[in-house]
């Protein structure tokens, strides 16, 4: 999988990054649009499930489809307007 991204990367981008390099990116650009790091987190796989079970239970009401919606609004696009979006999704 990580041959097909780096395929794909120098086919739209024009170049190659570390896939940290883009995760990276991924989290400064959420934190910077508002986002809370806790949603980063989840979004980026840093909350393994058993904790976010206890935080949707206990602290943290959120469902999927709200993450989803988080994500769709601030996530970083890659194409223009004039073209269909394209996102990141890490």
């Amino acid at each position: 999988m990580r041959a097909e991204i780096k395929i794909t990367m120098k086919k739209v981008l024009g170049r190659e990054f570390h896939l940290y390099d883009l995760r990276s990116f991924f989290a400064s650009y959420m934190l910077k649009q508002g986002v809370s790091p806790m949603i980063v987190n989840l979004l980026q796989g840093r909350a393994p499930p058993q904790q976010f079970q206890i935080l949707q239970q206990h602290y943290f009401v959120m469902s999927d489809i709200e993450l989803q919606q988080y994500y769709d609004k601030y996530a970083p696009r890659l194409l223009n307007e004039q073209h269909r979006f394209m996102s990141f999704y890490f």
